[in-house]
């Protein structure tokens, strides 16, 4: 059978074309679209938040915008599974899975990290609903006078002074419970002295009267540090001519103080004992330049003396964010063992008035 070649020419045009044809609607419907609604609280109504919002699926690899009405569509989304996120700056969402066949069949469900398996069937076209806003600054949580009385130490030191306190009481307003102890032959529970008791065990033993009064801030500084401490470090910063080598100069012995005070190079360390603790007190240089170094003994202070000259109140607002910042700062935020005294004037160190620098 002879076929003109024109005709023969024709048909295979024809085949060609129906070939490009099927590829062509292959690739159209082997993507997708995946599309829903974003619904923000009502307390946002009124305010921009669609065009501050994207869906986002598989972390970017797709992306999406949300209307002004709430309804978003991603196009060209190939079958396969997916997260999908919405990124906002003011809320958070629930990420939800979409899998999509090779049909374009959707199946949604929701997104268990600590389940995987778990399969919570969701509603097609999606629903996103905000689950809070977003919050960039935690405060700070605050110290509590309850938090450290319910603490178990505390609970466990207490407990027996408890007993201590409240068996001889029980015993001696009830005859008839004395009488019975009378009995059992266990011996009279005299009340102590708690507040002695306590001064001798924390003291070393019974106080002694002296003359120097010139430590007792160190002193009483040294009972709060707790047993068992000989070595104390104790850091002592402020600006600059604040006075900080004057008080410490003025805490030696008569001795071993200065007359002239001059200005603190980097840092110098002085030493003071107590009657149960030995001090090293570092003097940290205030200037400008060299409080980049204060930071370096924060970790290993069990005390931080921080120095305001009062009188010079154009600097006040220099030694405010400078204590703030000594506040803030990791060493200092997660210490448990560092004491806190509050404001100490210079009459508590029996000073008329101070004369010097730093």
């Amino acid at each position: 059978m002879n076929i003109p070649l024109p005709v023969l020419f024709c048909i295979l045009i024809a085949l060609i074309g129906l070939v490009i044809g099927e590829d062509v609607v292959t690739t159209a419907t082997s993507n997708f679209r995946v599309e829903g609604d974003v619904i923000f609280p009502a307390s946002s109504k009124g305010e921009r938040w669609a065009s501050n919002s994207r869906v986002l699926l598989n972390h970017g690899q797709h992306i999406g915008f949300v209307k002004e009405d709430g309804s978003f569509v991603v196009d060209n989304v190939p079958s396969g599974s997916y997260v999908v996120q919405i990124e906002n700056v003011d809320f958070l969402f629930e990420p939800i899975r979409v899998d999509i066949t090779g049909k374009g069949k959707m199946r949604a469900r929701k997104l268990s990290i600590l389940q995987p398996n778990a399969v919570s069937q969701l509603p097609y076209p999606l629903k996103l609903t905000a689950r809070e806003p977003t919050r960039y600054f935690r405060k700070r949580e605050e110290w509590r006078i309850t938090d450290m009385l319910l603490s178990p130490m505390v609970l466990m030191l207490l407990l027996p002074f408890l007993v201590m306190v409240i068996i001889p009481k029980l015993t001696a307003n009830d005859p008839q419970l004395q009488k019975e102890m009378e009995q059992m032959s266990l011996p009279k529970m005299d009340m102590p002295d708690v507040s002695e008791m306590m001064a001798n065990y924390f003291g070393g033993g019974p106080k002694k009267t002296t003359s120097n009064k010139k430590m007792g801030f160190f002193s009483s500084l040294s009972q709060l540090l707790g047993l068992g401490k000989r070595q104390v470090n104790v850091v002592v910063i402020g600006l600059d001519n604040s006075g900080k080598t004057t008080i410490l100069n003025h805490l030696k012995t008569p001795d071993t103080q200065v007359a002239q005070i001059v200005p603190t190079v980097g840092y110098a360390m002085t030493n003071f004992t107590t009657e149960n603790f030995s001090f090293n007190a570092f003097d940290m240089a205030g200037a400008g330049k060299y409080r980049n170094l204060w930071e370096s003994y924060y970790a290993s202070a069990q005390a931080i003396v921080f120095v305001v000259d009062s009188a010079d109140r154009l600097r006040m607002s220099v030694a405010r964010d400078e204590l703030w910042m000594l506040l803030d700062h990791k060493d200092i935020s997660s210490k448990s063992d560092l004491t806190l005294f509050g404001a100490i004037t210079g009459q508590s160190f029996r000073l008329v008035r101070l004369i010097g620098k730093d």
